[in-house]
């Protein structure tokens, strides 16, 4: 295993896996408009027959936004919402009966799962992580444990398993960098989790990761986007109901 020092993810290395360490912010210190993330995207918002090139650059625009603002957050802010996320996911009893869980590594921000990871393989389940096969196919999920050896030289530099022991993972927690008030998951683009999640059956159930404050009124989500079952933050939890076409939260 690499030292954190020669990471090329700047993430730290399975070796440091108990601190999570995460890239520097201070958005607790800031007003809660920081970088005026809401009042930007409702000055920007495309309507509801914009075409899709429109739809694309504002999601470019937006995504950029928000992944400044979660990457400006303080190491022990990341560590806090991490904690946080990890606690209401537990609470909720949303993993449970669950066996086969697929996570993602974290990058740029992302919401740290690995400790709560840790503690379930520990207690008997098989955690998996995603695995871009081809740019255009499903994903594939590649068992993971706290002392597996991993591959950094894949796609983006997205850490994943040196050996393939394929998983079918029943549930499935992804990292989102923007959610909006229908439960739909502003990803980095590339459509893998829409397609993993079209062509899997049974589908897995699917739990969207992320920051509270990068919520947004909508994505405008198209025919290929597929909405979370569930959305969990650091501040709440929500489910996605289609009697209101929309998320409610989640109080008990």
């Amino acid at each position: 295993m690499s030292s954190s020092s020669d990471n090329k993810t700047g993430q730290p290395d399975e070796a440091e896996i108990r601190s999570y360490a995460s890239p520097p912010c201070y958005q607790h210190e800031l007003d809660p408009n920081y970088l005026g993330i809401a009042e930007a995207d409702e000055k920007e918002l495309p309507s509801v027959d914009s075409s899709w090139t429109v739809v694309r650059a504002w999601r470019t625009t937006t995504r950029s936004r928000l992944i400044a603002f979660r990457s400006s957050l303080a190491v022990d802010e990341c560590k806090r919402r991490a904690i946080s996320v990890a606690r209401n996911l537990q609470e909720a009893a949303i993993l449970t009966g669950h066996q086969r869980i697929g996570f993602c590594w974290p990058m740029a921000g992302e919401i740290d799962l690995r400790p709560l990871m840790t503690d379930l393989v520990e207690g008997g389940i098989d955690a998996a992580l995603p695995v871009i096969t081809e740019k255009d196919r499903p994903l594939e999920f590649w068992r993971w444990h706290p002392d597996s050896d991993l591959d950094y030289s894949g796609p983006m530099g997205i850490p994943v398993p040196t050996t393939r022991q394929l998983v079918k993972v029943t549930a499935l927690l992804i990292p989102m960098i923007g959610f909006d008030n229908q439960g739909h998951r502003l990803g980095h683009g590339g459509g893998y989790f829409d397609r993993t999640l079209a062509e899997m059956h049974p589908r897995p159930k699917a739990i969207g990761v992320g920051h509270e404050e990068c919520r947004l009124p909508s994505i405008f989500p198209q025919a290929h986007d597929i909405p979370m079952d569930l959305i969990v933050t650091d501040a709440g939890i929500y489910k996605t109901d289609e009697s209101v076409a929309g998320i409610l939260p989640v109080t008990d």
